[in-house]
């Protein structure tokens, strides 16, 4: 999740950029902010809010999480970022639409960017613990639980006080690749979303998102 402005692009590291359409992004983030457990709100000052009305999630997506920016802004800057490096050799771009449609082949395609030499038995296997199904039984393996353990990233910092998961249980797998922005959210919402991707990314780059 890391852009370009906040890291130093190193040539000896291989970066996957992982990019969605902003419209299915906005109706993930509607349930998914829902899911964040209230101790780890609570450590953030409230943030991201767990209980809005529907003008509050409009608001907080599109115009002020805030800062006086809309939490859209975040996306739209992570894409902005990364898009001068999509020409270098270390820089791969994937697509949400992409994976959907063809897992296998995108699948092949990180096995090829990243050297790995995977056998067709192995990148089943990869298939079988990245698809749907799977992170949905195993729902727990995505509740971004940081531990104050010794000896763990965040116990060193001594940031982290106590165990501190991030995500109710079942809240961050929810719909997968059933989930349509163009569905769950209205027409105008919708409309909105596209013209501030026109507007900050340019046409080309804003249909891009939309189709992959």
């Amino acid at each position: 999740h890391s852009s370009p402005e906040h890291i130093n692009i190193r040539s000896d590291v291989k970066y996957i950029v992982g990019i969605r359409d902003l419209v299915d992004v906005t109706a993930s983030m509607r349930p998914f902010f829902e899911g964040v457990t209230e101790k780890f709100s609570k450590t953030w000052g409230g943030f991201p809010p767990r209980s809005q009305t529907e003008a509050e999630k409009v608001r907080f997506m599109l115009e002020d999480k805030g800062d006086g920016a809309g939490y859209l802004m975040v996306l739209i800057d992570y894409i902005k970022h990364w898009w001068p490096h999509l020409q270098r050799d270390n820089v791969l771009l994937l697509h949400y639409m992409d994976r959907i449609k063809e897992p296998k082949a995108d699948i092949a395609r990180i096995d090829a960017f990243l050297g790995a030499g995977l056998s067709e038995a192995e990148k089943e296997q990869v298939l079988a613990h990245s698809n749907f199904e799977f992170m949905k039984a195993h729902n727990t393996y995505y509740a971004y639980c940081m531990s104050d353990a010794e000896g763990s990233v965040q116990g060193l910092s001594g940031k982290i006080p106590e165990t501190l998961c991030a995500m109710e249980s079942e809240a961050f797998v929810a719909k997968g690749k059933d989930r349509s922005g163009e569905k769950e959210l209205s027409p105008e919402l919708v409309a909105r979303v596209r013209a501030i991707a026109v507007e900050h990314l340019g046409p080309e780059i804003a249909a891009w998102l939309t189709t992959g």
